[in-house]
């Protein structure tokens, strides 16, 4: 996964991408990095696999109790950092994985030059698990599954919990660069 990095991505396009997938379909599943209830900026953290002819990113969160409490569901449209101590460190959600122009990851993030040292920690983690080559082989399978399954399949149970792939690569198609 030598494309694995943390990237901040252009507010732009996010806002582009939620803009034309709420005008399809009423509503978006493309994350949004801005939540004014968050006291720092929260960069897109992720990684990026290559899905049939694009490139598409998939973001990090940090651990939340619900993905516990919920993990047969999240399991399906997400993958979960999990140290071999059993420490959890969020998560991959393959279902708001987007698709993107390499022009769009426009700046990338010294996680050494991070102030809040609780943040840094769970960012180092998540870079040190996903930088490990066991995972790979496993996260990119996972990643193409769930894609496979929902990508215009609107009758599928899980295509309302994801993004939608086929309309964001449209999207992409038309962003200028």
């Amino acid at each position: 996964m030598s494309k694995l990095n943390i990237y901040y991505i252009n507010n732009n396009y996010i806002n582009y991408l939620q803009e034309e997938e709420r005008k399809a379909r009423g509503f978006t599943k493309v994350s949004n990095n801005t939540d004014m209830n968050y006291e720092n900026f929260k960069p897109y953290v992720g990684i990026v696999l290559q899905i049939e002819k694009y490139n598409y990113f998939v973001p990090l969160t940090h651990p939340k109790q619900h993905y516990d409490d919920n993990a047969q569901f999240f399991n399906r449209i997400s993958h979960p950092i999990e140290l071999t101590n059993g420490r959890k460190y969020g998560r991959l959600m393959f279902c708001y994985m987007i698709p993107i122009k390499d022009s769009n990851l426009i700046h990338l993030i010294n996680i050494n030059n991070i102030e809040d040292n609780n943040y840094k920690n769970v960012l180092m983690s998540q870079y040190f698990y996903l930088k490990s080559s066991e995972k790979e082989e496993i996260i990119i399978n996972s990643a193409i599954k769930l894609y496979n399954k929902v990508k215009g399949n609107p009758h599928h149970f899980l295509y309302s919990k994801c993004c939608d792939f086929e309309l964001l690569e449209k999207a992409c198609n038309l962003y200028p660069l």
